[in-house]
């Protein structure tokens, strides 16, 4: 691999997803802390290695909408470090009690609802 090429891979967290994906065709952990940087590139990078990508959870948890996608798409579970965001959201908080209801503890659903 060029020096050039690797250089431009990391140079943002979309170029790093896409050299992943189009290059390694895998996880990349080398390029992980820079695709970390961003919510949308590290979901795409967590759904298309089809597991979690702990190191992006942070930015993901911050977005709704990405916090959402992966709740549903790659942990298909509840992204509790992502709900306090989630729930934020007029949406994107319908949406993940209506997928998640189930999941909740009797006290969680009347605090979520309350909180909507």
């Amino acid at each position: 691999m060029a020096t050039k090429d690797l250089i431009e891979a990391l140079s943002s967290p979309e170029n790093a997803y896409h050299y992943a994906r189009e290059v390694i065709k895998g996880r990349w952990v080398e390029g992980e802390h820079v695709i970390a940087q961003d919510a949308q590139w590290s979901y795409n990078y967590s759904r298309d290695i089809n597991d979690r990508f702990v190191k992006g959870e942070p930015v993901i948890a911050q977005s709704p909408h990405w916090a959402y996608y992966y709740a549903r798409n790659v942990i298909k579970g509840r992204f509790i470090l992502g709900e306090p965001y989630i729930h934020d959201d007029t949406f994107f908080s319908k949406k993940y009690f209506q997928l998640f209801k189930t999941e909740f503890t009797e006290q969680e659903k009347v605090l979520w609802l309350l909180r909507q």
